[in-house]
């Protein structure tokens, strides 16, 4: 996430970050300046 953000990712949804999908899951939802949408999710 941190990383993303030197690349010109921004975070979307901040406010449901990181556990979007529960306490299992760790989300990030990022859009870029040309307003491409990128979501990564891992689960426990």
């Amino acid at each position: 996430m941190v990383d993303s953000q030197l690349h010109g990712w921004r975070p979307l949804f901040a406010e449901k970050y990181p556990h979007a999908g529960g306490p299992d899951n760790y989300a990030a939802y990022l859009v870029n300046s040309d307003g491409f949408e990128g979501e990564l999710i891992a689960t426990k």
